[in-house]
């Protein structure tokens, strides 16, 4: 089995994936920019572009360059209220140290001049971008990041394929505001994943993550009071991540990667390169 060309193949796939979104984004923003002057300062219709471009076309490339590649069948356990409980406040706890970092570097090197698009969005979300946020955006990535992803590369060892498929989280965001914190999460989403073999109770975590982070900070009374709140899930995390890191550990597989082959068999391959290169365009860009 070539673990090379699985990788290189899945950073075409997610090249693809980057090149397209991108492509059909602009397409469809002109042609409602055309066809109704203003209407995409409505953040659904925002969200809808990114919707069809990205939860709908670059999905479907993605899933059509991957579906035929050799897949590996997770064994399927079952989690409990409580695990998915640790999990999610793990989750926060993590999400908060990550997002620090990429607002201070965001800061830094634009000279304070990017912006957080997604944070403007979630200002003033309409019921369709609540909707993709918490429902669609979840499902499609979990999709790719965990089922597809990691089904084709846990053969060649457990902790590689979990740190690959939050790599590739977190870079696909296409910017430094989300990108730590979305590796972080989808370092414990991969986790879940494996650990379980059913992408359902990732798709869960995500969903609500989504919601308690993205959106209900809108919906309460107070920004106080939502601060409480995550520092409460913060502090508990960190407990939990103290308490039950003796707990995580990674199964050995058949094709494990040796130590020294994995950083150029993962990641120095033709297929990442084209996918490190548009990431780096996304990156630049979201910083002017």
């Amino acid at each position: 089995m070539n673990s090379k060309k699985t990788f290189s193949r899945l950073g075409i796939a997610m090249f693809a994936f980057l090149a397209l979104s991108n492509i059909f984004s602009v397409i469809f923003a002109l042609i409602f920019e055309m066809a109704s002057p203003g209407t995409l300062k409505n953040s659904d219709t925002q969200t809808l572009v990114t919707f069809v471009s990205i939860d709908l076309i670059g999905f479907a490339v993605f899933w059509l360059i991957v579906r035929n590649m050799p897949k590996f069948a997770l064994k399927r356990k079952k989690v409990g209220i409580v695990k998915l409980f640790i999990y999610f406040a793990v989750c926060v706890a993590v999400s908060v140290f990550g997002s620090v970092i990429g607002t201070a570097l965001s800061a830094a090197l634009s000279g304070g001049d990017a912006q957080n698009y997604v944070s403007d969005l979630m200002e003033n979300p309409g019921p369709f971008t609540i909707f993709d946020v918490v429902i669609f955006g979840p499902i499609a990535e979990e999709i790719i990041c965990r089922k597809l992803v990691i089904d084709r590369t846990v053969q060649f060892g457990e902790k590689n394929a979990i740190i690959f498929s939050a790599v590739l989280f977190g870079l696909m965001h296409g910017n430094f505001y989300q990108a730590f914190y979305a590796f972080a999460i989808g370092l414990v989403f991969a986790y879940v994943y494996t650990r379980s073999g059913k992408i359902r109770y990732t798709v869960a975590l995500h969903m609500v993550f989504n919601f308690v982070c993205g959106v209900l900070p809108g919906l309460l009374p107070s920004e106080t009071f939502f601060a409480a709140l995550d520092w409460t899930f913060v502090v508990l995390g960190i407990a939990f991540i103290a308490a039950f890191r003796k707990n995580i550990y990674f199964r050995r597989t058949l094709f494990e990667l040796r130590c020294g082959e994995v950083f150029k068999t993962v990641y120095l391959n033709a297929g990442m390169f084209l996918f490190f290169a548009a990431v780096v365009f996304e990156f630049v860009y979201a910083l002017i």
